[in-house]
């Protein structure tokens, strides 16, 4: 974003005013103004959008083509005195700040935690060997497939054909609830409805089209000799697979109240816990973290957080075994206004009260996290934050390489 701050800056002076000599002699536009400047400074990649002279007339840069962001004037009602101007500023939709992030601002009481709390020092520089209750569940997997070898076998352990019968079932509903919609005013091929084996010929497809990357979805259905991919055609026609594309659908429309901002994928994502959670038994040490799902388009959950390599997409709040990195429990971040104890406890589900160590970062952390995992039979371990209830003797400590110190405060 330097780059046309620089731009700026420098037309100013001597190329600002040679460009705009010439646009007056020979009447030329403001669009062609800024043609002129941008090939003036040899930097034909760049889109700057540019307002003469003033610098609050400036409002807006546009990135290189490495980068899809922008950076938006924060008042939304400026305005450029040039009404003859040609350059127009674009109103481009933002992601929904992230609120709740390992990366943001330290969070208050009420944002955490559903109760009020005062923190009182009883810490204590004598210690002792906690109390750790032992580990009662018994982890490894539940079920076990006949041939381990066969990936089939193990596929089918998570995703069975009720899975796919949901799809199918869903997808037929929707078409025939909109089909006179659909086929209003176009010329389409007669649809029957999905089958089965369908649908999982055309999942597998998706898959496939994962590792044949092509520029077009039809460009898998080409016939060109140097880009055709014949499987493609052998396994399922273009048109067919238009057709279940269009009608894919997963939750029945007429039966959604809008409440629950998830709803459309909710039956997909509850089935695949639920598997999660009957296949497998997590072993005593869970790791409590967040992952992005990368997603750029137009979606109302996305986030942004400027602070990571993938800044926008879908926060998820994840509980994975901490050896393998098993998906224990998932969490996708809503903004529906969830405190954040109530988050962690509802993550953990049916791992409480098991004797399950979790480990978590600063910002999941702090001693009423701690108080309240240890009235449920849970250890806590992980980073924190000086204002989440450290002893104040211990918020400005500065310690060399090897030392360390320490507080306890009961079990904690």
């Amino acid at each position: 974003m330097t780059t046309p701050i620089c731009i700026f800056l420098y037309c100013r002076n001597e190329t600002y005013t040679m460009v705009q000599k010439q646009v007056q002699q020979e009447s030329l536009s403001s669009s062609v103004f800024l043609t002129l400047l941008v090939e003036q400074h040899n930097k034909p990649s760049y889109s700057v959008h540019f307002y003469p002279y003033n610098m609050g007339e400036f409002t807006e840069y546009i990135a290189d083509s490495l980068s899809d962001d922008s950076i938006q004037s924060e008042d939304s009602d400026i305005e450029v005195e040039d009404s003859d101007s040609d350059v127009v500023p674009r109103r481009r939709s933002r992601a929904v700040p992230l609120q709740y992030s390992s990366d943001s601002d330290d969070l208050s009481d009420s944002e955490m935690f559903t109760e009020s709390h005062s923190y009182t020092e009883s810490w204590s520089d004598v210690d002792k060997a906690p109390n750790i209750p032992d580990f009662i569940a018994e982890s490894g997997p539940k079920i076990l497939p006949a041939n381990k070898q066969s990936i089939k076998e193990i596929v089918e352990m998570f995703i069975g054909n009720d899975l796919f019968q949901l799809m199918v079932n869903e997808s037929n509903i929707y078409y025939h609830q909109n089909k006179d919609k659909m086929c209003k005013g176009k010329k389409v091929s007669k649809r029957n409805d999905v089958s089965l084996a369908e649908m999982k010929k055309f999942l597998g497809m998706i898959v496939l089209m994962g590792q044949v990357k092509k520029d077009r979805k039809d460009d898998h259905w080409s016939s060109e000799f140097y880009t055709k991919t014949p499987s493609f055609s052998t396994v399922m026609s273009r048109n067919r697979f238009r057709q279940i594309w269009d009608t894919w659908h997963f939750s029945n429309n007429r039966t959604t109240a809008g409440s629950n901002k998830l709803e459309k994928i909710q039956p997909i994502l509850s089935y695949l816990l639920d598997e999660f959670k009957s296949v497998y038994t997590p072993k005593k040490e869970l790791s409590l973290d967040e992952s992005i799902i990368p997603w750029r388009g137009k979606l109302s959950i996305k986030t942004c957080n400027p602070a990571k390599i993938i800044k926008y997409g879908l926060l998820c709040r994840m509980l994975c075994e901490a050896t393998s990195g098993y998906i224990c429990n998932m969490e996708i971040y809503c903004a529906d206004g969830k405190k954040l104890d109530q988050t962690i406890m509802s993550l953990l589900d049916k791992n409480i009260g098991l004797g399950y160590h979790v480990y978590m970062d600063n910002y999941y952390n702090s001693i009423r996290t701690a108080e309240l995992l240890l009235k449920n039979g849970t250890r806590v371990c992980g980073t924190i934050r000086a204002n989440r209830g450290v002893p104040e003797s211990m918020k400005h400590i500065r310690l060399k390489t090897g030392d360390y110190t320490f507080k306890r405060k009961n079990e904690i």
